[in-house]
């Protein structure tokens, strides 16, 4: 990804496996890439990719394991949300809902996450779209 920026090319992460999940640019470094598709028109190029854990698949769009969502329960929302989006959800699947309080934005992200939908080890689905329920102090039970 550095090399095609130093070429001068732009360059777009996309999944090289059939999940169809996000590849954010913020990761990059947890990404490996397995193919690269020019688009001389543009002078850029597009690269897929799959997390460095995973083996690339034999051909674009080959169905993949994915890891399972993880569990962000008792966590930062900042921290948990970062965890989504490795996992391949968009940011803009991910819904935040905030118990209690009003709360503003830029005071959210130290909230924690209290209840988390989909459930901790459920598959990835590129369908799901994550529900984070947040506040200052989660209420044990």
């Amino acid at each position: 990804m550095t090399e095609m920026a130093d070429e001068g090319k732009g360059f777009s992460l996309r999944d090289a496996t059939g999940l169809d999940r996000h590849v954010s640019p913020a990761h990059a470094k947890k990404f490996k890439v397995c193919f690269e598709k020019e688009k001389p028109d543009l002078k850029a190029v597009v690269l897929y990719a799959v997390r460095n854990s995973e083996t690339c698949p034999h051909k674009v769009g080959t169905e993949g394991k994915a890891d399972g969502t993880p569990d962000v329960v008792g966590t930062r929302l900042r921290k948990a949300t970062d965890q989504l989006v490795l996992t391949g959800y968009p940011p803009k699947h991910i819904h935040v809902d905030v118990d209690g309080e009003p709360v503003s934005e830029a005071r959210s992200w130290s909230y924690e996450v209290c209840r988390q939908s989909p459930a901790a080890g459920t598959p990835f689905s590129a369908d799901l779209e994550p529900r984070l329920v947040i506040s200052a102090s989660c209420a044990q039970d």
